[in-house]
């Protein structure tokens, strides 16, 4: 992110330091309420003020095999759903995720959210100016 320009800052902070009009970024930063009524921290959100003047969450999530960790990206996305006033991209690495739960975040894309199903994702989506 340092090669981007962009400058961490504390997660209680992140909000108020945006008005400074410069490339910013936190972790775990309270951005709202989850999909069964929890405080939601994202994993990561970052602020540009020409690019992501409504700030980007990024979720990585990582599963090396099938399981029940698969069924938290249903609660994720519709957690981002109710957060709608923040785009988000979901990143996915690991083989572990299904087809159905790859089709099923696929058919979420569009308005405020995106999934990048893997590395070669997240290159392409860098490549083409992603941050």
């Amino acid at each position: 992110m340092k090669k981007k320009n962009y400058s961490i800052c504390k997660n209680t902070e992140f909000f108020a330091a945006r008005y400074l009009e410069q490339p910013i970024y936190a972790k775990r930063v309270l951005i709202g309420k989850e999909a069964m009524g929890g405080d939601f921290r994202c994993t990561f959100i970052l602020y540009h003020p020409i690019k992501y003047p409504e700030c980007l969450i990024i979720e990585p999530r990582w599963q090396q095999s099938s399981g029940s960790t698969e069924k938290k990206l249903y609660h994720l996305r519709d957690t981002l759903k109710i957060n709608s006033k923040y785009s988000a991209i979901i990143m996915l690495a690991g083989d572990g995720q299904s087809d159905t739960a790859k089709d099923f975040l696929k058919n979420s894309i569009g308005d405020n959210l995106d999934v990048l199903f893997n590395l070669d994702g997240l290159q392409i989506w860098l490549n083409e100016g992603g941050f």
